[in-house]
Protein backbone atom coordinates (compact mmCIF):
# COMPACT_ATOMS: atom_id res chain seq x y z
CA UNK A 1 0.00 0.00 0.00
CA UNK A 2 2.96 2.17 0.67
CA UNK A 3 4.31 1.59 -2.15
CA UNK A 4 1.55 2.32 -4.25
CA UNK A 5 0.92 5.40 -2.67
CA UNK A 6 4.83 6.30 -3.12
CA UNK A 7 4.82 5.61 -6.60
CA UNK A 8 1.44 7.75 -7.21
CA UNK A 9 3.09 10.53 -5.68
CA UNK A 10 6.25 10.15 -8.01
CA UNK A 11 4.11 10.41 -11.40
CA UNK A 12 2.30 13.35 -9.90
CA UNK A 13 5.25 15.12 -9.55
CA UNK A 14 7.04 14.06 -11.90
CA UNK A 15 3.86 15.46 -14.15
CA UNK A 16 4.47 18.90 -13.10
CA UNK A 17 7.71 19.04 -14.73
CA UNK A 18 8.60 21.20 -17.46
CA UNK A 19 9.26 19.17 -20.76
CA UNK A 20 12.38 19.92 -22.57
CA UNK A 21 12.21 22.14 -25.51
CA UNK A 22 13.82 20.60 -28.20
CA UNK A 23 12.78 22.57 -31.33
CA UNK A 24 16.07 24.63 -30.49
CA UNK A 25 18.00 20.88 -30.53
CA UNK A 26 18.96 21.83 -33.76
CA UNK A 27 21.64 24.04 -34.61
CA UNK A 28 20.32 27.26 -37.15
CA UNK A 29 20.65 25.53 -40.68
CA UNK A 30 20.70 22.07 -39.96
CA UNK A 31 17.64 21.20 -41.12
CA UNK A 32 18.43 22.56 -44.87
CA UNK A 33 21.54 20.44 -44.80
CA UNK A 34 21.42 17.36 -47.30
CA UNK A 35 21.69 14.00 -46.09
CA UNK A 36 25.06 12.13 -46.13
CA UNK A 37 25.64 9.49 -49.20
CA UNK A 38 25.61 5.83 -48.69
CA UNK A 39 28.66 4.03 -49.13
CA UNK A 40 28.32 0.34 -50.90
CA UNK A 41 29.49 -2.29 -47.80
CA UNK A 42 31.14 -4.67 -50.42
CA UNK A 43 34.65 -3.31 -51.06
CA UNK A 44 34.83 -3.00 -47.08
CA UNK A 45 33.38 -6.40 -46.48
CA UNK A 46 36.08 -7.66 -49.48
CA UNK A 47 38.87 -5.61 -47.53
CA UNK A 48 38.33 -7.84 -44.57
CA UNK A 49 39.98 -10.93 -43.63
CA UNK A 50 38.06 -13.61 -42.65
CA UNK A 51 39.28 -14.74 -38.82
CA UNK A 52 38.68 -18.10 -37.88
CA UNK A 53 39.65 -19.42 -34.54
CA UNK A 54 42.03 -21.61 -33.62
CA UNK A 55 41.25 -24.69 -32.63
CA UNK A 56 44.34 -25.26 -30.83
CA UNK A 57 43.86 -22.62 -28.62
CA UNK A 58 40.34 -22.79 -28.19
CA UNK A 59 40.47 -26.35 -26.95
CA UNK A 60 43.67 -25.16 -24.40
CA UNK A 61 41.34 -22.10 -23.02
CA UNK A 62 38.54 -24.61 -22.55
CA UNK A 63 40.42 -27.17 -20.99
CA UNK A 64 42.15 -24.90 -18.53
CA UNK A 65 38.47 -23.30 -17.76
CA UNK A 66 37.21 -26.95 -17.03
CA UNK A 67 39.82 -27.79 -14.70
CA UNK A 68 39.38 -24.44 -13.16
CA UNK A 69 35.75 -25.54 -12.34
CA UNK A 70 36.64 -28.67 -11.22
CA UNK A 71 38.95 -27.44 -8.72
CA UNK A 72 36.42 -24.91 -7.56
CA UNK A 73 33.58 -27.80 -7.48
CA UNK A 74 36.01 -30.02 -5.09
CA UNK A 75 36.75 -26.90 -2.71
CA UNK A 76 33.42 -26.20 -2.63
CA UNK A 77 32.67 -29.83 -1.85
CA UNK A 78 35.13 -30.19 1.08
CA UNK A 79 33.62 -26.88 2.86
CA UNK A 80 31.26 -27.99 5.71
CA UNK A 81 27.91 -26.75 5.71
CA UNK A 82 26.31 -25.50 8.65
Amino acid sequence: MRLSCFGILFLLISACAPFPDLDDALPPGAEDQDYPTLQPLEPVLASAAPTKPDAQETAAALDARIAALNARAEDLRKRDVQ
